[in-house]
């Protein structure tokens, strides 16, 4: 059985394409005058945002590669989880602006996520 492997530099574009989009969001509804709260001790901010879009990418990836069993349901299952969890924010927020950015955050990533291990290589 042939492993597919996702490179680091591959995933290193797809985590910089996840957090051009999520940071473009976010400039987008900070200009609506999204507040950005969560009911946390302090309001959604840049590095929140990049670590949100960068992170998962990098585990992905890491969990992609190692545990070859699981390739078959990472790429949906991880576009699955975005699209789930991205009413979270409308919860969390309570305030439209807010709330549909952040949404609109998860399921960025969980696309950028789907490409990314749906271009991934076959290794000999």
């Amino acid at each position: 059985m042939s492993k597919a492997t996702i490179s680091w530099n591959q995933a290193g574009i797809a985590a910089g394409a996840a957090l051009v989009g999520n940071l473009l969001t976010f400039a987008i509804a900070s200009a609506a005058n999204a507040s950005w709260e969560v009911g946390g001790p302090q309001p959604v901010g840049i590095a929140p945002v990049a670590a949100a879009s960068i992170f998962p990418m990098l585990i992905g990836t890491l969990l992609f590669n190692r545990v070859p069993r699981l390739q078959s349901l990472l790429p949906i299952g991880g576009l699955v989880f975005a699209v789930i969890s991205a009413p979270g924010g409308f919860i969390a927020s309570q305030e439209l602006a807010t709330g549909a950015a952040l949404g609109a955050m998860h399921v960025i990533t969980g696309l950028v996520w789907l490409r990314l291990t749906r271009t991934s290589t076959v290794a000999n």
